[in-house]
């Protein structure tokens, strides 16, 4: 089966979406260059991500697994950033002046209020912010997945100067301090290539906290995408400062242990890969280790084994297991240097051996999209072909 651009694939598909898919919907799906796996982007009802492993054989079988959703929410009322990071200025500590979690600020015209609790995004020491050469203010939230159950919320105070939004978070690195024809605004990352792919500005001056949102229609041409909420702050002119806070992201949770797939066959024997663990959302330029740990969710640790980030079969024999049967793993991941350390549950699913013939050869050009329809599977537009029919 060659892939060269994308699938998409509908219910009618007895031998995939019935099997796996079940009633979920319609689904494209794209190849990951990076991580080579195949992630399906879902319709703006549903509410789960999920990943999808394809064997690019002439006869194979499918696996699916979902990541779990979950509403993001920073208030920064703990007083700490939450996970957000720091981008400039590059040392924060020896800086005049940084973005980061506190309570009102005051002195030289008190701050905002926070729009909930005690605490906000805004610049320390409050007084420094406007003079010239001062650093660009550049804060990052965890990763994340983009969902479009809702709309992505957060909440804006100071100014939203006067320059032109760059395109990528280059443009912000290439300019460290601030000036009069900087901009301040909030942006939505893209992780794959840096680029701002939705931005906004506070829309006018002033200390009240302004709600804004990136909409459910806005997002949902990036869904599945691993995005970042960036907070970007490089003028110096009135109202040169920023504020942000109770934001609001729904996405699979930044931060988690996902494997690349979670079902397997019954035929696996010890050593066998049954997935690739990844670890989305930890602290940037983190190497993580796994290890299986005790604790809830661990039934099955003991079935399996963990070799660098490679989960295997161990030594239980599968062969006899019956076809659905589920297994639970619990996962510890630990992030080199920052030593971050976090859990995951894993679902595991086993699977009596199916595997479809394909009888012929297609070929998926650019731009095509596919359904199948009665076992043969039809091009709807542009070149290419098939010169024959799915069996299964």
């Amino acid at each position: 089966l060659h892939v060269h651009s994308f699938v998409q694939v509908t219910e009618s598909n007895d031998l995939f979406c019935n099997k796996y898919l079940k009633d979920e919907g319609i689904f494209a799906i794209r190849l990951n260059p990076v991580t080579q796996i195949l992630t399906s982007m879902k319709p703006s009802n549903l509410r789960r991500t999920y990943f999808l492993s394809l064997s690019l054989l002439a006869s194979s079988y499918f696996s699916l697994s979902s990541a779990s959703y979950a509403e993001l929410t920073y208030d920064f009322d703990d007083g700490t950033l939450q996970g957000w990071t720091i981008i400039l200025p590059e040392n924060p500590n020896a800086a005049p002046v940084t973005l980061t979690s506190t309570t009102r600020p005051t002195g030289n015209n008190n701050g905002p209020q926070p729009q909930s609790g005690d605490y906000l995004i805004a610049p320390i020491p409050w007084g420094a912010r406007q003079i010239d050469g001062y650093p660009t203010l550049y804060v990052r939230s965890p990763e994340f997945f983009v969902d479009t159950s809702g709309d992505l919320t957060f909440h804006m105070a100071g100014g939203q100067g006067t320059g032109n939004i760059p395109e990528s978070e280059a443009g912000v690195l290439g300019t460290p301090n601030v000036s009069s024809s900087g901009s301040i605004f909030v942006a939505l990352r893209r992780v794959s290539d840096g680029r701002f792919v939705l931005t906004k500005r506070r829309g006018g001056n002033g200390n009240g906290m302004n709600l804004k949102s990136f909409t459910v229609d806005e997002l949902a041409p990036f869904v599945g995408e691993l995005c970042t909420l960036d907070l970007v702050d490089s003028f110096n002119g009135g109202w040169g400062w920023t504020a942000l806070d109770t934001v609001s992201i729904p996405g699979v949770t930044g931060t988690s242990v996902v494997s690349s797939q979670s079902t397997f066959l019954t035929t696996v024997s010890t050593g066998d890969v049954v997935g690739t663990l990844t670890t989305v959302g930890g602290t940037d330029g983190d190497t993580s280790t796994y290890a299986l740990v005790e604790g809830e969710g661990s039934t099955d640790n003991d079935k399996f084994s963990l070799v660098g980030d490679q989960l295997q079969a161990g030594s239980f024999d599968f062969s006899e297991i019956a076809d659905g049967t589920q297994f639970s793993v619990r996962i510890q991941s630990t992030g080199a240097p920052s030593g971050e350390i976090l859990e995951t549950v894993l679902i595991l699913t086993v699977e009596i051996p199916y595997e479809p013939r394909l009888v012929g050869f297609w070929d998926f050009d650019e731009g095509n999209a596919s359904s199948v329809n009665g076992g043969i599977l039809d091009l709807a537009t542009g070149d290419g072909g098939h010169d024959g029919t799915l069996i299964g």
